[in-house]
């Protein structure tokens, strides 16, 4: 679902010729990239637990 919407404002982009419009949509396309990548994470954390406790690296999000 993250892939098709970042794809999806990715295209937005391109389409609209007003540049608020173009920053907006890019915005939105990283905001779906980065729930792609929190989403990863929480399924690598819940299929191998003890691995990635043992990992101090698990990852941590960018300030908003």
């Amino acid at each position: 679902m993250e892939k098709k919407s970042r794809q999806f404002y990715t295209e937005k982009a391109t389409e609209t010729e007003q540049q608020s419009q173009r920053e907006t949509f890019l915005t939105m396309a990283d905001e779906e990239e980065r729930h792609y990548v929190v989403l990863e994470n929480i399924i690598n954390f819940l299929s191998q637990p003890s691995t990635q406790l043992e990992n101090a690296k698990w990852y941590h999000p960018d300030e908003y």
